[in-house]
């Protein structure tokens, strides 16, 4: 389910550029935030009007903030859950990097136009929905851990083998492009999977788990952002270190903490 929820979450960044694009050649860069306004207004109304509340009155009425920070509190020191959640930020705060730095490398430093790096975008972009939608498949052959280590790895491995490369001095647009589409297509494995590990033990406290795992993911995202628009002058190579950083310390967390918590992950079953 998870999964699926990533591949259904992925198609806005295959659609967002393209339309930001369209948008952008047909009026101006003003005509993106009036249909951002508008959309939101759509969204708003129907929120308000199609969804119905979830949770019953008992628990609306008992909600109290002193109990919910003791749940976060418990759960973050909970090592069944902050070893798988810690490993996932950082290696998604890689996907962020390159949601902060790809423009300003692929536009000004490979002089793509606006509307050939949309298209590069999506296409990135598909590569995750992808793999999210054949994640499950690899959790029935090999097991959700054991898939999470392997595309973990390969991760490292991909982004490894992309920095040395521009180390040496082959800055070719075309192995930057291969490199950047297989790590972020390994990252539509890595973030489901990674979700479900962290969730799978918080049974009754599931939704502030997912919580705190969403504010504990944007916040590593925002920060290593942050860190890359300080290296934005050293263009692809700054981008492709600050990714291969967070990879390299997800993939090290994975074969190295992992390793006493194979007892407590009980596999799915797939009928």
């Amino acid at each position: 389910m998870i999964s699926m929820v990533l591949a259904i979450l992925g198609l806005s960044p295959v659609l967002a550029p393209l339309m930001g694009n369209g948008l952008q050649h047909l009026e101006s860069w003003r005509a993106i935030f009036i249909f951002l306004a508008v959309y939101a207004a759509i969204v708003f109304i129907a929120c308000a009007s199609l969804l119905p509340e979830t949770r019953s009155e008992e628990h609306s009425t008992s909600f109290k903030l002193s109990k919910t920070f003791h749940h976060y509190f418990t759960i973050y020191f909970d090592r069944k859950f902050i070893v798988y959640a810690l490993t996932l930020c950082i290696a998604q705060a890689g996907f962020f990097a390159y949601l902060a730095g790809s423009a300003s490398v692929f536009i000004t430093e490979y002089k793509l136009t606006a509307t050939q790096f949309s298209v590069l975008f999506a296409i990135n972009a598909l590569g995750l929905v992808a793999a999210a939608i054949f994640n499950p498949k690899l959790h029935q052959k090999f097991g959700a851990l054991k898939t999470y280590r392997l595309v973990n790895t390969a991760y490292f491995i991909v982004i490894g083998l992309l920095f040395s490369l521009l180390c040496m001095g082959y800055h070719n647009l075309y192995i930057v492009c291969a490199g950047l589409f297989i790590a972020v297509t390994l990252l539509g494995f890595i973030m489901p999977t990674g979700s479900q590990l962290a969730l799978m033990h918080q049974h009754e406290h599931t939704g502030t788990a997912s919580a705190l795992l969403g504010s504990m993911q944007f916040g590593t995202g925002a920060i290593v952002s942050a860190i890359t628009g300080t290296l934005a002058a050293w263009g692809g190579l700054g981008l492709i270190l600050v990714i291969f950083v967070c990879a390299r310390v997800s993939a090290l967390m994975c074969n190295i903490l992992f390793e006493k918590q194979d007892a407590d992950v009980q596999q799915p079953s797939f009928k």
